[in-house]
């Protein structure tokens, strides 16, 4: 079986899971759905994370402050984190810089809610692997608000999902997927 293939395969298992009921418990007990519709506090998350990403993100090719992160507390104040590029591979990811935000305001980590990323040019984004990672270490419940994988090309249609579930969860959005080396055909030999 060919990359593509198999890419394709665990894409379609991964939009399956997400629509399964997780059981909370190992033998029974307590479900949650792994897939939530966005709440009233998420819209106001995500309409401010929008307004903080057009005054502090830079708009070039190779910003040195692309992406945007914001958490909201329960008390219903939003902290921020920038991503910030270095000129080698030395990057600050915005979802590192809104934890040790978050940890400044507040040591009880269920006071945050949900996250929300938005790049530059005013995507939404989920978290890389290894935001991924540090988010289900520090934050397993907090609600993560990534582009829904059922209607990719629409920005505006987001859902939620818990960070301790999220690895599973396709880290490309629409546009990147399609964008993507696995999806389009290349000659090897005119390539290199």
């Amino acid at each position: 079986m060919d990359y593509k293939s198999k890419y394709l395969k665990y894409k379609e298992k991964y939009i399956t899971l997400k629509n399964n009921i997780i059981s909370l418990e190992k033998y029974g007990g307590a479900c949650e759905t792994l897939v939530k519709q966005l709440n009233e506090y998420d819209y106001k998350l995500v309409e401010d994370a929008v307004e903080f990403c057009n005054i502090h993100c830079e708009k070039e090719e190779e910003a040195l402050y692309p992406l945007v992160a914001a958490m909201l507390h329960k008390d219903g104040t939003i902290v921020y984190g920038l991503a910030a590029k270095g000129p080698l591979s030395n990057s600050v990811h915005g979802e590192h810089a809104v934890l040790t935000n978050a940890r400044i305001k507040d040591h009880n980590r269920d006071n945050f809610m949900s996250l929300v990323c938005v790049s530059k040019n005013l995507k939404f984004k989920s978290p890389c692997g290894n935001c991924r990672e540090l988010l289900k270490h520090h934050y397993p419940n907090l609600d993560i608000i990534v582009p829904d994988l059922k209607e990719p090309e629409n920005t505006a249609k987001l859902v939620k999902i818990k960070s301790k579930y999220l690895l599973p969860y396709p880290y490309e959005s629409g546009v990147t997927l399609k964008e993507s080396k696995l999806d389009i055909s290349t000659d090897v030999t005119t390539s290199i």
